[in-house]
């Protein structure tokens, strides 16, 4: 982008994220490459730290683990623990230079934002979705528990971190990097014939690894690796994968009623203010 090349074949197809990812990375470019990465290696470690700093805090006030009067050692101690657990991806996320580091980071501000400034936890949404589109979600999620500001918000925000390398690359190359990007979602959806690059004037097309790529960890990956393996159908592969979501996601929803937290009920003033902990009977609601 800083070269004025198209950041969509300056990788030879490689690059696949929002134009936003290119257009805030432009001052590591001007870097020496060894310089670029140990100032990245450092931002992402203090990103990562205070990130999980401030989620664990978030937790120990929402599932009543922690009264800053008694023990404020505890979210130091969740900290710790979900670093430690997280040492070998994290190891990983530095050999590589990964932007892991942000997603972690936006979505613990959509967690902390989304009770009491639910525009500004949109906004983080919508930030984090120019890093990597997966952070969409929150999207439906948003609309579920009826939080429509923070809806609006996200949408709002990703268009407007989109497009905000307009300034320097102009609007029609944002019409192409757009096309590109729709290119990618619908390769990663499998729809590798809906979106074509030719319509941006080119004939490549963005290079996305297979779901059973070799390098992913991912729960996904792991399983349609086996069942590839062994010759089972991608069906039952997949019917696998969302038999383990629903359980994930059951075992989620039981274990936080359990603390007097319901994940999906739409947040009132009420629920929002009730977050200071008066008392068991008030209900957190995330």
């Amino acid at each position: 982008m800083s070269n004025q090349v198209d950041i969509y074949s300056g990788t030879a197809g490689m690059y696949i994220y929002s134009p936003f990812l290119a257009f805030i990375f432009q001052p590591l470019a001007a870097l020496p490459e060894r310089a670029a990465a140990i100032v990245w290696l450092l931002l992402s470690a203090s990103i990562i730290f205070a990130a999980s700093l401030i989620a664990a805090r978030k937790m120990t006030e929402s599932w009543r683990l922690w009264q800053k009067e008694t023990d404020p050692s505890i979210p130091w101690l969740i900290s710790a623990a979900a670093l430690l657990f997280s040492f070998a991806k994290i190891r990983s996320d530095f050999i590589l230079g990964q932007t892991d580091c942000l997603i972690i980071a936006g979505l613990v501000g959509v967690l902390w934002w989304m009770d009491r400034h639910p525009a500004l936890a949109g906004i983080a949404a919508g930030a984090t979705a120019n890093v990597k589109y997966l952070a969409l979600i929150f999207v439906p999620y948003f609309l579920i528990k009826r939080n429509y500001r923070a809806a609006i918000a996200s949408i709002v925000s990703f268009l407007f971190f989109f497009t905000l390398p307009a300034l320097e690359v102009g609007l029609r190359s944002i019409k192409t990097y757009a096309i590109d990007a729709l290119a990618v979602l619908s390769r990663v959806a499998g729809e590798r014939e809906l979106i074509s690059l030719t319509a941006t004037g080119r004939s490549d097309k963005p290079i996305v690894n297979s779901i059973t790529w070799d390098h992913s960890v991912s729960l996904t990956s792991s399983i349609l690796r086996v069942t590839r393996s062994r010759g089972v159908s991608d069906f039952i592969g997949a019917s696998l994968i969302f038999v383990l979501f629903v359980a994930v996601v059951m075992a989620i929803v039981l274990i936080a009623r359990r603390k007097g937290l319901n994940l999906f009920q739409p947040v009132t003033a009420k629920t929002a203010s009730s977050r200071s902990g008066a008392g068991p009977s008030n209900g957190l609601h995330l």
